[in-house]
């Protein structure tokens, strides 16, 4: 964040400086006092496990410049450190990144959707970032804490940002929407996620659905054009939709894709002709070719040539733990075990299943969470799939290991493995491996 004073911070959080004269500045956010900077703001959050109040003191012997707090006992003396108290500290962050982003006239370009979102985040921001100085969310920082704190890493000196959006729950994502006000918006895909509060596709797009809503009618909206509920989710934004996809009724059509060991390839034809051609990407899967098609729209609007985005495309090797490889004693693993639902498991299974390989293939599956009434018939889907796309042998893990591991069986994958803890899973693989 910029330098701002106290009394900034306070009238965007509708607080009240209890300690200070309010002309302090503040140079920076945090929301942990393992982090704390010196001429911080530490923001006192209660979560979960910890209550961030039990901290302050921690915070202020750091070099915090200011404290904001909600039910700490503002009686007791903290040595004169300006002190904000506010209604509710984690609404109130909201607020001051709210009030921080109408500072700066600068696009914002928000991704959503089902799967994809963190590396297709990632990519937009990489092939940017060979033009622009691009600011973007960290990791997977994407809920009402993870927003925020994003959008307070804007300076004046950024000309786009990228941004990240998720919800978990109705009613999630349009506030988040309306925090950051992008003018440009990027629908990854609709797809099984969190049925336990969505309930089905009908109540994920819906809610997916929030940004499309909001965005303005000089904007525009990046969407999969393959995707039945992407295309109804079109029709509910004012700005300019571009279809990505591999259908001929898309303005962006995919094409050719292939599959190496580190990477692959996809040709595309678009509205530009000198963006028709092949691309080569350092992801693996065939569903990367739409992210990446969906980055390489966004660039192409943005005005960049395709020498700058095909060298983006090919340095760009995307977040850790989403089809991370890595190579151990001559065995390559797939790690894709960041978060997980119905669709992300068979994109994952069928990259397994088309990754060039002499030796065996073997797919460790743990469980899905936040699938409500699905649960047992998507998992038993994870099973049928690994039998179905040849792979070699399936090891399951947790509570549904049962159900995969019989699924498989049914559909004729006969080397099956089933345990209840990683601990005990991993230590079967670390021994198996010496005779693949």
């Amino acid at each position: 964040m910029e330098e701002r004073t106290v009394s900034y911070i306070s009238e965007a959080c509708s607080g009240k400086v209890l300690y200070g004269l309010g002309s302090e500045a503040v140079k920076g956010i945090a929301t942990d006092s393992r982090s704390v900077q010196t001429g911080d703001l530490f923001i006192a959050i209660k979560g979960p496990k910890f209550d961030a109040h039990d901290f302050v003191d921690q915070a202020r012997e750091k070099g915090a410049a200011c404290l904001m707090v909600d039910t700490l006992e503002v009686g007791k003396e903290l040595s004169g450190i300006p002190l904000i108290q506010v209604r509710e500290t984690r609404a109130a962050l909201g607020e001051l990144a709210m009030c921080y982003r109408r500072d700066f006239d600068i696009p914002i370009i928000a991704v959503v959707g089902s799967n994809g979102k963190t590396t297709t985040k990632d990519l937009i921001a990489a092939l940017l970032g060979g033009k622009f100085s691009v600011t973007s969310s960290p990791e997977s920082f994407n809920n009402d804490i993870g927003v925020p704190l994003s959008l307070l890493q804007l300076r004046s000196s950024h000309e786009v940002v990228v941004m990240e959006i998720g919800s978990n729950k109705p009613g999630e994502l349009k506030p988040l929407v309306e925090m950051i006000h992008p003018q440009w918006g990027v629908l990854t895909n609709i797809g099984r996620e969190h049925l336990e509060f969505f309930k089905d596709l009908k109540g994920v797009a819906e809610e997916e659905g929030g940004l499309a809503e909001l965005l303005p009618g000089d904007g525009k909206f990046f969407v999969p054009g393959d995707d039945e509920w992407a295309c109804r989710i079109a029709d509910r934004t004012e700005a300019e939709v571009i279809k990505v996809g591999l259908h001929s009724g898309n303005d962006w059509i995919i094409s050719d894709i292939k599959n190496y060991p580190e990477g692959g390839s996809f040709h595309l034809q678009g509205p530009f002709p000198v963006f028709v051609g092949e691309y080569c990407i350092g992801l693996l899967g065939e569903h990367q070719a739409q992210n990446a098609a969906l980055g390489i729209a966004v660039g192409a609007e943005m005005g960049m040539t395709p020498m700058e985005i095909r060298e983006g495309l090919t340095s760009f090797r995307g977040p850790r733990m989403r089809m991370e490889r890595e190579i151990i004693n001559g065995v390559v693993f797939l790690n894709d075990s960041y978060n997980a639902n119905a669709d992300s498991v068979s994109a994952a299974l069928k990259t397994l299943g088309n990754y060039p390989c002499k030796g065996r293939r073997v797919a460790v599956l743990g469980d899905m969470a936040e699938l409500g009434d699905s649960t047992n018939s998507a998992h038993r889907e994870a099973g049928r799939l690994t039998a179905e796309l040849g792979i070699d042998r399936i090891v399951t893990v947790g509570q549904m290991a049962g159900i995969m591991g019989d699924a498989a069986r049914s559909a004729g994958l006969t080397d099956v493995e089933e345990f209840s803890s990683a601990e005990k899973a991993g230590h079967a693989v670390c021994q198996a491996m010496w005779s693949w």
